[in-house]
């Protein structure tokens, strides 16, 4: 299959940024490898963020028990996800010490319904460790 001609990339990047406004799912990037499921949620809901989220994925890689350096979160209300944006764009983590300064970027599968889809079939979905699996919240709880 050939490469999308370059005006249609730029088209589809035009797009995804203009729905910012509306976008619930953000993709938090550069997240130093030692965090874990639990200790990046506690640093996300001590920065405010508790109760505002319903799905939360942070990628591990299974053979180095570490995470991949990023992680999709779900929030209730695109403000909510906004606000995020605002303060995780350039954020230093705090439980993990680290050099590393994170960036956020709207993610490609947006919504609750549609990264459970995603999430579905995929192995990660049914590990025997929870730490590996997505997390659902219900009401952000």
């Amino acid at each position: 299959q050939s490469v999308p001609k370059s005006e249609n990339l730029q088209a589809g990047i035009r797009t995804r940024q203009s729905d910012k406004s509306t976008a619930t799912t953000m993709m938090l990037r550069n997240i130093p490898n030692k965090y874990t499921q639990n200790s990046l949620m506690e640093e996300i809901d001590d920065c405010g963020f508790r109760g505002t989220y319903d799905f939360f994925s942070l990628p591990m890689d299974v053979h180095n028990r570490s995470n991949v350096g990023y992680a999709f979160i779900n929030f209730l209300h695109p403000e909510v996800a906004s606000r995020f944006l605002a303060v995780f764009g350039e954020h230093r983590f705090q439980k993990i010490h680290s050099r590393k300064v994170s960036s956020v970027c709207c993610a490609h599968v947006q919504g609750l319904d549609e990264n459970l889809k995603h999430f579905e079939n995929r192995a990660v979905t049914h590990s025997r460790n929870d730490q590996y699996r997505p997390v659902v919240l219900k009401n952000g709880e």
